[in-house]
């Protein structure tokens, strides 16, 4: 009696999988003749708009400069803080 062959487990294809998921956006807005983008960052579920409390609030006229400001955002250094104890760390 001959042990059953199972077939070879496929290999997924990267080309498949679904794109990651993106964690900036820029929402275009359009009211009758005027377009106005809206730089966005995801925040856990939901889409929060970075400018919301600058002079930008009513969103920018072009899609460059959107994107410039989104960009210039994401580019600043980030501050973080790590915890030093000289009785651990020191030796």
């Amino acid at each position: 009696m001959k042990k059953p062959e199972f077939p070879k487990p496929r290999l997924i294809r990267e080309d498949f999988l679904p794109e990651p998921m993106k964690n900036c956006r820029i929402k275009k807005v359009t009211e009758n003749e005027l377009t106005k983008y809206y730089p966005q960052v995801r925040v856990l579920f939901w889409w929060h708009n970075l400018f919301s409390l600058s002079e930008y609030y009513d969103g920018f006229r072009t899609l460059g400069e959107a994107q410039k400001e989104l960009c210039d955002f994401l580019q600043k250094p980030v501050v973080e803080y790590i915890e030093f104890d000289p009785s651990r760390d020191c030796k």
